[in-house]
């Protein structure tokens, strides 16, 4: 059975096309989905207590009411109902750089030198960053627990790339069985 080199090229585009249409679909936004959104509801359940990390970097502290965090990692339990504020202290000839909730900058949120935590329903990581006064503001890399960068969803990277492989492959294939059978009719005319 022979296939023509036009119905080759066809069926290249239409897999090219599918590619791209499955990529859109895995990586668009909701809006560019379609109507499959899935409502969900939920309700918090306000016994539970979360775990808020807070850790101080630098010449600062931050007060908690009760006790002082100075470069180290306190731990605190609270719920979803609650909240928690902490007053931030830079030490002389310091200033505050940076304020980050579960990789988020909320420096913006500081309110006469103090942070109120609200609880969430899961464990949440506060990192509050102090630097010389004169010293300009440092610009961190969003890290993981590991310190190595994060750089998106790997998951679906790996996919995309996976699904990006299969195509080129599948075209390539598709090619070569072509100029095999190409080759062949060329061998058997001459």
């Amino acid at each position: 059975m022979k296939i023509s080199i036009q119905k080759r090229v066809l069926f290249c585009i239409t897999m090219v096309c599918l590619f791209i249409v499955f990529s859109l679909t895995v990586y668009g936004k909701e809006e560019d989905v379609g109507t499959g959104i899935t409502e969900i509801s939920y309700e918090k359940q306000y016994n539970d207590v979360y775990i808020l990390s807070v850790s101080v970097f630098g010449e600062g502290a931050l007060h908690d009411g009760s006790g002082t965090i100075k470069e180290q990692v306190s731990k605190y339990e609270i719920r979803v109902d609650e909240s928690k504020t902490l007053k931030i202290v830079p030490s002389k000839g310091y200033q505050l750089d940076q304020v980050i909730l579960n990789d988020t900058n909320i420096t913006d949120k500081v309110k006469d030198e103090s942070i109120t935590i609200y609880g969430e329903t899961f464990n949440q990581e506060l990192k509050v960053y102090f630097v010389k006064a004169a010293d300009s503001p440092i610009i961190r890399a969003s890290l993981n627990s590991d310190n190595s960068i994060k750089t998106g969803d790997a998951a679906r990277l790996e996919l995309f790339v996976i699904s990006f492989l299969i195509s080129i492959f599948t075209i390539l294939c598709i090619v070569k069985s072509g100029k095999s059978r190409c080759d062949e009719e060329r061998n058997q005319n001459d």
